[in-house]
């Protein structure tokens, strides 16, 4: 409570302890104070809206929600499922009108490379909790900074930060960068084995001093006695320093950089662990003989606990798993159980940590193995092994289990989201195996093509929006575009035959189909059509044929259709299955510098290796989406060499209601028509021009602005005809 004198208990914070369970610290007020008021590196004010994103059990919540209530200002939760899909939370950010904001160093990192810019509104950005990525903050702060960027320090036992650095920008030649200097009313030493500071530039164990010191721990007279010491420094008696078990060193300017650990402990998406804590759990397990628990970060950015075990008698990791889940929190549990013979050994007798191998698939809680079945299914089964470093994963395969946890969800969603599919992250946790989820994706329809219309998004009472495949024969489009399409109006995409069937090898074919999966929808009109690149010709022959049949057809959207085939596309029907792949990658790279960098190295070694290698090459390189397989390409390029020749063959006529044709305005085509007026008259045909190239116009931030555009030309009262001009 904010009552009560500076000494009193006010908080009872947790952090890991002795076989797993939590162990109190007894936080004074005075802790909290100095925290959030006169603190020296953040000025909280009435104005000020800050997120409540933290697990409420975790001390960031201490700062969140008394950083607001002692200076005026206004909390504002942000709800789990938000907080995990970094799309979702940069809108709820910038709707919520948030001013302050802390994420653990791990979200800090995920949320740079997804969402950079969704900052730029912050006053004041706060992250620390474990071993910083310059790149992170580099992409923040080239994306649009916040008033304030901050990087943040302190253990649970100092109430939450200790020390604070501001940072405006990044040394390209510093592997680090440094946690900074106390905050108001904290003092810090470095001191060395023997309890004497250290000189400017030399390591020593942080010890850290002040009104942030809490009282101890909750009946731990024994710990407390260890962590906590006299402050022999302060000259008052009775005054505690906290010993955090940090390595540090003094920078000439008065800053300090953080470097490891003294001891075993690490830190794992921001929880502080002792991993001789579950070493002991492990070791009482009567099928295990010695046991060592390491931190592993194979992958930047991703740390995992990997156990190693030597055994009496046989026990798999599921077991082991099982075991430990029982009585510690999923943050302390392994992913990866390593059985050996026998630890490796220094020439000291202590155990060689170096040489402990990498986890192979085994040591991962795996159920007996079943092929993924079905595109879904290997879609799913190829992600996750891309993110969870698992050779092989079976479609009963747990994600948790094999070591996945709350922001590798993250990656997950965000890399379905890539291919059209998009989930929420609690649908993970709802459906952990590949199967489950695999199942729950398909009953959205985004991925599996069937001879039916995808409702790609649901919507109000207006008249559905049918969006045509494009050239590829892919719908990704379609989902991108419903995202920013008026809510009132439901987005239906409309796929190519299955790849079973036999293919239709004319335009009038594919809209004649078109027509059936579209009255199996809306059995009469008046309809709306539209589609990209090729599904814009679709469209316009799909209204053809409804035109004909007595139907009425109310819009027709052309986005970016060339009226005939061009001397490019003639010639990429000509070409060798490899340089049609590498022209399908280059597209996909669209205006990425980085990607077309790495383009440019994928050409370089194309005539030299065959496309096996070209495919896994280009995947190490993130040029294609994880989990596309090589038959899944080369029918993607079957289905453009399809559409090609269809395409080619395909003879416009006029048609008698008006056309919207929008111009992407950022290639270097001298005709903005793109040869329509040849074909439709001045008053048929509404050109609007948007912003990008071909490929970008569905790409942020193009596409939200191409949305806007689409979105007043569908309007009910001017398909009417009551509004005669269009006002941009």
């Amino acid at each position: 409570t904010p009552g009560g004198d500076d000494e009193t208990i006010a908080y009872i914070m947790y952090t890991s302890g002795s076989t797993g369970q939590p162990k109190g610290v007894l936080v004074p007020h005075r802790g909290i104070k100095r925290l959030v008021l006169e603190n020296g590196y953040a000025a909280f004010d009435a104005g000020d809206r800050i997120a409540f994103a933290a697990n409420p059990a975790f001390d960031a919540s201490t700062m969140e929600i008394w950083g607001a209530l002692l200076n005026g200002g206004r909390v504002v939760v942000i709800d789990k499922e938000v907080f995990l899909d970094p799309l979702r939370f940069a809108d709820a950010l910038e709707q919520q009108g948030v001013t302050t904001l802390f994420l653990t160093t791990a979200v800090f990192n995920q949320c740079a490379a997804i969402v950079p810019d969704a900052f730029r509104r912050l006053r004041f950005l706060l992250t620390g909790g474990e071993r910083c990525d310059p790149a992170a903050f580099a992409r923040v702060l080239a994306a649009g900074k916040p008033q304030h960027l901050i990087h943040c320090y302190g253990p649970t036992e100092t109430t939450t930060y200790a020390t604070t650095y501001e940072v405006a920008a990044i040394d390209a030649v510093e592997a680090t960068i440094p946690i900074g200097r106390p905050i108001a009313n904290t003092q810090v030493y470095l001191l060395d084995a023997q309890g004497e500071p250290v000189p400017v530039g030399v390591a020593g164990e942080i010890y850290i001093g002040g009104a942030g010191v809490a009282r101890g721990y909750l009946n731990r007279d024994e710990l407390t006695a260890e962590r906590f010491i006299a402050d022999r420094f302060g000259g008052r008696p009775g005054v505690l320093l906290y010993r955090t078990g940090d390595l540090a060193r003094w920078q000439g300017d008065g800053n300090l950089v953080h470097l490891g650990r003294n001891d075993f402990q690490v830190k794992i998406r921001g929880f502080r662990i002792e991993l001789g804590e579950i070493e002991a759990r492990l070791a009482l397990h009567p099928a295990i003989r010695e046991a060592v628990v390491i931190a592993r970060e194979d992958n930047p950015g991703d740390k995992r606990l990997a156990a190693y075990i030597v055994v009496n008698e046989e026990i798999d990791a599921a077991a082991l798993r099982a075991y430990l889940s029982a009585g510690m929190p999923e943050y302390m549990v392994p992913a990866a159980y390593v059985a050996l013979a026998e630890l490796p050994l220094t020439a000291n007798g202590k155990v060689d940590r170096k040489k402990l191998p990498a986890p192979e698939a085994e040591a991962f809680a795996v159920s007996g193995y079943a092929a993924p079945e079905g595109e879904i299914e290997v879609v799913l089964a190829e992600i996750w092994s891309e993110l969870l470093q698992v050779a092989r994963i079976g479609r009963h395969d747990n994600f948790f289990s094999l070591g996945g946890h709350s922001l590798s969800i993250l990656q997950v969603v965000t890399l379905l989201k890539k291919k059209g599919v998009r989930i929420s992250a609690s649908d993970v946790f709802t459906y952990p195996t590949v199967a489950a989820l695999a199942a729950h994706i398909a009953q959205l329809n985004p991925l599996k093509t069937e001879n039916a219309a995808v409702l790609v998004r649901a919507g109000g009472r207006q008249r559905p929006l049918f969006l045509m495949h494009e050239g590829s024969g892919l719908l990704i489009y379609a989902h991108m575009l419903a995202q920013h399409v008026d809510p009132g109006i439901p987005v239906y995409g409309l796929p190519p035959v299955p790849p079973e069937e036999a293919p239709l090898l004319s335009v009038e074919s594919m809209a004649t189909r078109m027509l059936g999966l579209i009255r199996a929808v809306q059995p009469s009109g008046p309809y709306r059509l539209a589609g990209w690149s090729f599904g814009g010709m679709l469209a316009y022959e799909t209204a053809q044929q409804f035109l004909k049949e007595g139907e009425q057809v109310e819009f027709v959207g052309l986005f970016d259709t060339h009226c005939t085939l061009g001397d490019d596309d003639e010639r990429e029907e000509k070409l060798g299955d490899k340089q049609l792949m590498l022209k399908l990658l280059e597209a996909a790279a669209g205006n990425d510098p980085l990607l077309l960098a790495a383009m440019d190295k994928l050409k370089a070694i194309a005539d030299e290796v065959d496309i096996q290698t070209l495919l896994q090459t280009a995947r190490r390189a993130g040029l294609f989406p994880a989990g596309f397989s090589l038959q899944g390409l080369l029918q993607l390029m079957e289905n453009s060499r399809t559409i090609i020749r269809a395409y080619g063959e395909y003879k416009t006529q006029p048609i008698a209601i008006p056309v919207h044709y929008y111009s992407a305005v950022g290639d270097t085509v001298n005709e903005p028509l793109r040869g329509w007026g040849e074909v439709l008259s001045e008053l048929q045909l509404r050109l609007f021009p948007v912003p990008g190239t071909h490929q970008t116009m569905m790409i942020s931030p193009h596409i939200e602005v191409f949305a806007q555009v689409l979105n007043i030309a569908l309007q009910p009262a001017r398909l009417e005809g009551k509004v005669a001009t269009l006002q941009l």
